[in-house]
């Protein structure tokens, strides 16, 4: 029989029942339907992370990061946005980026080599205010060099405005250009860039490796710029003497 209570009143069991067995009762209940909430709360919680844990795939051996992003500082709210958020959120890629990953203590020119080496790919984000970085154009020409000693291909050039494709060095103008300023092929830049960075084609974010361009900005904002290092900002200058490098 229920246990009957009235507000104000002292609760009243059934005949015969032990009234520290039905209490006892009772929190038993209470404590598994407490538990029941807790367990189903925590899955809601966790579901996105296990979720996008399955699309996880590992770095290459041999190398630290799945890519180098080559980009002039002017045109870091169009590498935040455009490439390194859906590159590590939705495709679980492991980025490397001068102002985050970079040795503060190290030499920068040294850290810049060591990143072209310890990543399976290298992305330049090309544009006007790279063509007049000298530190972009060094990075470009370490990577172009990498490409013609070891023979691997491992540059891709992302065009993000029309800075014309000849004033890349002489080597470098007869590669393959994804071509973002071209609104025709902005649709589908993202699929070849996946393509090239060999990402498995059952990455959790199918309309991505569709090439279709989604709105993520309500998704972790403030978390991009988090762990942000001061220590250098890119310099524009006017046209270096060092040789060129490569883009894809």
């Amino acid at each position: 029989m229920p246990l009957l209570c009235f507000p104000g009143k002292t609760p009243s069991f059934p005949p015969g029942a032990d009234p520290t067995i039905m209490y006892v009762s009772i929190a038993t209940v209470s404590g598994i339907l407490v538990g029941l909430l807790l367990v189903l709360g925590f899955l809601k919680y966790m579901f996105p992370y296990i979720r996008r844990s399955r699309g996880r795939f590992p770095v290459p051996s041999g190398f630290d990061y799945h890519a180098l992003i080559i980009f002039s500082s002017k045109d870091s709210e169009w590498v935040k946005k455009k490439l390194l958020r859906p590159l590590e959120e939705q495709h679980h890629i492991k980025c490397c980026i001068h102002y985050r990953d970079f040795d503060p203590g190290g030499v920068f020119l040294d850290s810049m080599a060591d990143s072209v080496q310890k990543s399976f790919k290298i992305i330049a984000v090309y544009s006007k205010d790279f063509q007049e970085s000298n530190y972009c154009n060094h990075e470009l020409h370490l990577a172009e060099y990498r490409q013609v000693t070891k023979g691997d291909d491992c540059l891709v050039i992302i065009r993000i405005d029309e800075t014309e494709l000849d004033k890349l060095p002489p080597g470098l103008r007869v590669r393959s250009v994804i071509d973002y300023s071209k609104t025709v092929e902005r649709p589908f830049w993202m699929n070849r860039l996946l393509q090239f960075l060999q990402v498995p084609e059952d990455s959790d974010n199918q309309d991505a490796v569709t090439g279709q361009e989604r709105n993520t900005n309500n998704r972790r904002d403030s978390r991009m710029g988090r762990g942000i290092r001061n220590s250098f900002v890119r310099l524009n200058s006017t046209s270096s003497n060092a040789s060129a490098v490569s883009f894809v």
